[in-house]
């Protein structure tokens, strides 16, 4: 009888004792992606590696290296029971340009997993393109894409560029990417310079971005106007300037229209 009690009091112990956490699979931040529990097992953005060296590093998953696809110079699927990733690489076959998943063990660093609410992962607004499509605050280089509802879409004012969207309470996270940020080239004609006050205004129209006050508009796009007139538009922005470099910008947002007068700069 006293054995059974002890024993009796051991399996008690056990039972109560608290259950090791699972393993949530990858992580993603702003520019890398890493495992939970695995170390070595991370990517980064940028980061240069060849096809041996990416199934080395992921050995024991599966990896689907190719060349040639529609979307992508290089493209390589790893695939295991804690996760799945889709990596894209620049021409040389090697460079990591963008990472994304779709896994349900993935998570942001901040926990937001896939199927997880995008509005506690994006707060009520955020900066959106093409209504799916919504770049973290936060996080420099992390999108959320959206899953796509009729009945619980992300509403855009304008059709093209990214803006400002609302982002409803029922809108779910459908998957994560990690973007290398694009950089702007150094042939000064395919940049326009204004300011505008004390801020500069850029028109970069080679990756048709319009950037002012520290904000990026995609979708830089020249509007007719009658001669000795330009005319520029991107997402909720519009610049006008006449043939002396004058003009002025105006910006669109919920809340209304701001407008700044600008010059062209020296």
């Amino acid at each position: 009888m006293k054995y059974k009690t002890i024993l009796l009091s051991i399996a008690l112990t056990v039972s109560t004792f608290p259950a090791r956490a699972e393993t949530t699979g990858f992580i993603f931040d702003a520019q890398s992606v890493h495992h939970s529990s695995k170390p070595n097992l991370t990517l980064r953005i940028g980061e240069k590696i060849s096809r041996d060296a990416l199934k080395k590093r992921f050995a024991g998953y599966k990896v689907e290296y190719r060349k040639g696809d529609v979307d992508c110079y290089a493209c390589a699927d790893i695939i295991g029971s804690d996760v799945s990733l889709f990596v894209s690489f620049a021409e040389d076959g090697r460079t990591v340009q963008n990472i994304d998943s779709t896994d349900s063990k993935s998570i942001d660093t901040f926990g937001n997993k896939i199927g997880g609410s995008l509005q506690k992962a994006l707060g009520t607004t955020a900066n959106c393109q093409e209504g799916i499509r919504c770049d973290s605050s936060s996080l420099n280089g992390l999108r959320y894409y959206a899953d796509y509802k009729d009945s619980c879409s992300i509403k855009l004012s304008e059709p093209y560029g990214s803006q400002i969207a609302d982002i409803p309470a029922c809108a779910t996270i459908r998957s994560f990417s990690i973007t290398q940020p694009e950089q702007p080239k150094s042939n000064s004609n395919e940049l326009m310079k204004f300011m505008c006050g004390r801020e500069p205004l850029i028109l970069d129209f080679d990756r048709h971005v319009l950037t002012f006050k520290g904000t990026e508009y995609n979708g830089l796009e020249a509007i007719e106007e009658p001669s000795g007139y330009g005319e520029w538009q991107a997402g909720p922005v519009n610049v006008g300037m006449n043939n002396r470099g004058n003009g002025g910008i105006e910006i669109k947002s919920k809340s209304g229209t701001t407008k700044y007068d600008c010059r062209l700069a020296e």
